[in-house]
């Protein structure tokens, strides 16, 4: 008899190479909906995947993790993944203002709602544009573009059963999910810094931090915001903006 680990391994690499069949994958992409009841008295619905599924999402970004930080490294534009990405940021706009506080500004804007509105297929055009990455691809497709999904949920202690289909959104809690949202904000900023080089563009997952270091750039600020918001999520998000 083979052990549980053997078995339990072999499961977890077929995933991770999308080697399933129809019912199996039916079986795969099922989610767990729970309610998680917040102190304002509302509940927000939280889905849970398969524990084969999280497994091979952990082995796949095992495999590919390490090339993964190496392009947020490169590109020094999205910091949410990087390590100490948030105290990155922060250094780097206190430098900016300790060098010429008179002649910085700087504009943070939040997109609302942006890990569920973002594009599934722009995610994923932007994680096989990357032949470096390949040890993804086929996991990510499996979970993110293998069509409907049930939900299994408990409504007055009865199982119900729900079937959706989504195109847009990184699941809650998703190890790839996030990585691939990021991977694509990062291109998206790569089109924001390029149109503006007068700018520091750094990213940290949605959060967008934009500095001007001298005083006739300030303008540009607002300029960059109006151009980001359709470039990163269409004409219909919404954006939080602070200065």
């Amino acid at each position: 008899m083979k052990p549980f680990a053997f078995i339990a391994g072999m499961a977890v690499e077929r995933i991770v190479n999308a080697d399933v069949g129809m019912e199996e994958l039916a079986s795969l992409s099922t989610l767990l909906l729970v309610l998680i009841h917040k102190a304002d008295g509302g509940a927000r619905p939280v889905a849970i995947a398969n524990t084969k599924v999280r497994l091979a999402k952990a082995y796949a970004l095992h495999l590919g993790g390490e090339v993964l930080m190496r392009i947020f490294e490169e590109d020094k534009l999205q910091h949410g993944a990087a390590p100490a990405g948030p105290e990155r940021i922060v250094h780097t706009v206190k430098a900016a203002f300790s060098v010429d506080k008179e002649n910085t500004a700087v504009l943070v804007s939040d997109i609302s709602n942006a890990y569920n509105e973002r594009s599934r297929a722009k995610m994923l055009s932007t994680l096989y544009s990357r032949p470096e990455l390949r040890h993804l691809w086929r996991c990510a497709d499996l979970i993110y573009a293998s069509g409907p999904t049930q939900l299994v949920t408990r409504i007055d202690g009865i199982n119900v059963v729900l079937e959706t289909s989504c195109t847009t959104g990184a699941i809650q809690g998703c190890s790839i999910g996030g990585n691939l949202f990021n991977l694509a904000i990062t291109e998206d900023l790569k089109v924001i810094q390029a149109k503006f080089k007068e700018l520091t563009v750094l990213g940290l997952h949605d959060d967008i931090t934009m500095t001007a270091h001298r005083r006739q750039d300030f303008g540009k600020l607002m300029e960059a915001a109006k151009v980001m918001k359709p470039v990163l999520f269409g004409q219909g998000s919404r954006m939080n903006m602070a200065n």
